[in-house]
């Protein structure tokens, strides 16, 4: 009787209760890629140590002509691209960079605001856009801090 009790206390200490395991699950294949929002509320949460991705070439010399992801925290400035629509996704792609892979936006005001833009344009909106990089299951996001209409005019252009 005393061996019952003690058995009993052991499994209480140390939390053992067989009647409350269940069997672990299988781990799944392939994880599905979270919304933009569940990436949105990371970025939010707040990064320590941004690095400054520059505009124009030196990104792409230091790319080594393959596409590559940008570092989590990063922070572009006055990057040239169009927007483009993917699937339930909202894209920038860069211009005149082959080596970098487009981005995806993330949902705020800004981005609204571009797709209204360009939804009311007749020709194909270039923008120059600067904003928070992220980085998430292979995937770099964009929380969008400015984006402003560049203008096509070719009189204007170098």
């Amino acid at each position: 009787m005393q061996t019952l009790m003690l058995v009993t206390m052991l499994l209480h200490f140390y939390g053992a209760h067989p009647q409350a395991q269940t069997p672990a699950e299988p781990p799944a294949e392939k994880q599905a890629k979270p919304p933009a929002q569940a990436v949105l509320d990371d970025i939010l949460r707040g990064r320590q140590g941004p690095t400054l991705v520059p505009p124009t070439s030196a990104v792409a010399t230091s790319l080594k002509k393959k596409l590559q992801l940008l570092p989590d925290g990063s922070h572009l400035a006055n990057r040239v691209g169009r927007l483009n629509k993917d699937g339930d996704d909202w894209r920038f792609v860069f211009e005149g960079d082959e080596t970098q892979a487009s981005i995806i936006l993330l949902p705020n005001q800004m981005l609204e605001r571009m797709i209204q833009r360009s939804v009311s344009s007749q020709a194909p909106l270039v923008f120059l856009v600067s904003g928070q990089v992220t980085e998430f299951m292979g995937d770099n996001y964009l929380l969008t801090t400015v984006a402003l209409e560049r203008s096509e005019s070719p009189n204007l252009r170098k």
